[in-house]
């Protein structure tokens, strides 16, 4: 486990507050990002661990929410449903 700070006004702010706990099952991590996104979430080592679209409803994280055995994940699960529904 370890922790993933937020930018202020990010998406992921407004889901976790400014940080969260999460799991460290990965072993590769973002060198560059695509056009359009920014990096909202790092580790410690200033890792990038989650990413956010400028303009779309696009997200990505680099650890595994469902795997997550708190109600932390529960507010990035109800935002994909949310925006889902957006979409019918």
């Amino acid at each position: 486990m370890h922790e993933v700070t937020f930018d202020d006004g990010s998406l992921f702010s407004g889901l976790y507050g400014s940080s969260i706990e999460v799991n460290s099952l990965h072993h590769q991590s973002i060198d560059k990002l695509g056009e359009g996104f920014l990096a909202t979430g790092v580790s410690n080592d200033q890792g990038v661990e989650a990413i956010e679209h400028v303009e779309r409803p696009i997200i990505a994280v680099q650890w595994h929410p469902e795997m997550l055995d708190t109600r932390d994940s529960d507010p990035l699960f109800q935002w994909l449903v949310q925006r889902s529904s957006e979409r019918l």
